[in-house]
């Protein structure tokens, strides 16, 4: 019993973990994704209560949207690089000739 709810306490930290970084809006690559993952499969397979699945969803439902929140960081980082590029560019051609 007291495995279970050091488990329990440990997938609530991991669901305030990605809470926080989502609503502080933090950069979402200062979580170590796969090491949650590897902790949840961990907890997953040492307790294969049914009442537990209901806290692992909600884990993975988390993890998931830190998971979305790097591909949208990253997407527009790699945005900002091109405009920044394409700029230049623009600069480069419109100046004179000096």
């Amino acid at each position: 019993m007291r495995r279970v709810m050091v488990a329990r306490e440990e997938l609530e930290r991991i669901i305030k973990l990605c809470e926080n970084v989502e609503r502080r809006g933090l950069d979402p690559f200062t979580v170590n994704v796969r090491e949650l993952l590897e902790r949840l499969r961990r907890m997953v397979e040492e307790n294969p209560d049914l009442d537990h699945y209901v806290i692992d969803a909600e884990t993975l439902y988390r993890i998931s949207a830190l998971i979305a929140l790097q591909h949208k960081w990253l997407r527009e980082k790699a945005k900002a690089l091109f405009i920044d590029a394409q700029m230049i560019s623009t600069r480069l051609v419109a100046m004179d000739k000096k």
